[in-house]
């Protein structure tokens, strides 16, 4: 039962109930009686169960009333996030079943909305009944950091297209979205290109690594032309594998720089998913990633290890 202004503002508090419906009634009109009894029939059913229902009796809460200017009775209003989105005034179970299942659709729509954000880590929303261009550029754009995205067409559903548009309080399109959080429009997008801010997002999202995790493997990385991550480092090699790669890279007579995997399990660990490589030694070449022993092994071979270590 609510009975008080704040009452009814903490009602979709509950993200698992984004709407909620109130009935303000009278406890002697008998069509308050009579609407009262559709509710208990409606509220039950499968189809509302992300639909809150709650009842204002005059008599308990009348700072209610007059907050939300309600002056006759019965009457529902429709809340949503503490804000009135919409009204039934009178007994009318057939309109009431009618707004019922208007805001049961749009929760279906919000929810697969918000599903496909955070589900995906990176999401491109186009909209295909606009600009084509545009939506090509941003495509473009996420096709060169080589990672996986996932696209929705906003075309085909204004519902799905207003969500988006509410959720991101911008109406241009196309939208890049990573880890759920909104990024920007195309020109947004460019900007964090040109700046390198977006390479380091979308590579933290790809690999499921946080941004911090990422900045700090790419700056060890490019640490040096040629960088070795090893157990051990040149002068005290600690594992078989790593003493025959220092051996091979000493010959070559090129400058290399190496990191001790032991010293950081962090980087020990972060590194394998990064350069999705599960094991060491690695060896980078102006920040790519070449392979470990036996590709090395394979290009000593095959006379193309020094060209490949100049880059």
């Amino acid at each position: 039962m609510v009975s008080s202004v704040s009452g009814i503002e903490s009602l979709s508090d509950d993200s698992s109930k984004e709407v909620t419906v109130v009935l303000f009634y009278e406890t002697s009109s008998e069509e308050c009686e009579h609407m009262n009894e559709i509710l208990e029939i409606l509220s039950p059913r499968r189809e509302f169960r992300n639909i809150n229902f709650k009842k204002c009796s005059i008599k308990d809460g009348r700072d209610v009333f007059v907050k939300f200017n309600v002056n006759e009775v019965p009457s529902f209003l429709f809340i949503k996030n503490g804000n009135e989105i919409d009204r039934l005034v009178g007994a009318d179970p057939a309109s009431l079943n009618s707004k019922l299942r208007k805001y049961v659709k749009q929760l279906s729509n919000d929810d697969n909305v918000t599903y496909d954000l955070r589900s995906n880590s990176i999401v491109a929303c186009v909209d295909e009944s606009g600009d084509a261009q545009l939506n090509k550029d941003l495509i473009n754009i996420l096709n060169n950091t080589k990672v996986k995205y996932h696209t929705i067409d906003v075309a085909s559903d204004n519902a799905v297209k207003e969500k988006l548009i509410s959720f991101s309080g911008s109406s241009s399109f196309p939208q890049l979205y990573i880890k759920g959080d909104f990024i920007g429009d195309l020109n947004t997008v460019k900007k964090y290109k040109a700046s390198g801010e977006l390479s380091v997002w979308v590579e933290a999202a790809a690999k499921n690594l946080d941004e911090r995790r990422v900045q700090r493997l790419s700056s060890l990385i490019n640490q040096a032309d040629i960088m070795v991550f090893m157990k051990g480092d040149r002068n005290t090699p600690r594992c078989g594998f790593s003493r025959q790669l220092m051996e091979i890279l000493k010959e070559t007579n090129l400058p290399f720089d190496t990191f001790d995997i032991l010293t950081d399990e962090d980087v020990r660990q972060s590194l394998k998913v990064y350069s999705n490589w599960p094991t060491y030694p690695q060896v980078y070449v102006k920040g790519e990633l070449v392979g470990g022993l036996d590709i090395i092994k394979s290009l000593k071979e095959d006379g193309d290890l020094i060209s490949t270590l100049q880059g």
